[in-house]
């Protein structure tokens, strides 16, 4: 197996970065994406909100437009399930989803992989991510 590239070891240390930045625990080899998510309740948006971690639960209308670059939006759905939609923002362009998990709200286990990076983000955005996930 041919030695990892100087682009691969740096995607890989930025991913590191941002597990340990949102306290997500590491994913298995190959998976990207962290199998945990570690927040405590009062960190969660109420269902048909949006937060951006670290600011306070708003309307998810075009939040992406405003995150800051490398930040991660929570989206609770109004289903009536118990699922966060977590949407990583990119850190170099400005309102680009560079990557989309779902998460249960009680075990905070990872649920689904709704964009994995490199992939087209949802059609709708984080508000989005769960059209057709049923």
């Amino acid at each position: 197996m041919p030695a990892p590239s100087g682009k691969t070891v740096w995607l890989s240390f930025l991913f590191v970065s941002f597990l340990a930045a949102c306290g997500g625990t590491p994913p298995p080899s190959g998976s990207g994406s962290p199998m945990r998510l570690d927040l405590s309740r009062s960190e969660l948006p109420a269902p048909g909100l949006c937060r951006i971690v670290g600011q306070p639960a708003r309307s998810c209308d075009r939040i992406e437009l405003g995150a800051p670059y490398g930040s991660d939006i929570l989206f609770r759905p109004t289903d009536g399930t118990r699922r966060i939609v977590v949407c990583r923002m990119s850190v170099s362009e400005r309102g680009v989803i560079v990557g989309v998990d779902v998460f249960d709200i009680d075990t905070r286990r990872h649920l689904d992989v709704v964009q994995a990076y490199g992939e087209d983000p949802p059609i709708g955005g984080c508000l989005g991510a769960l059209i057709g996930k049923g």
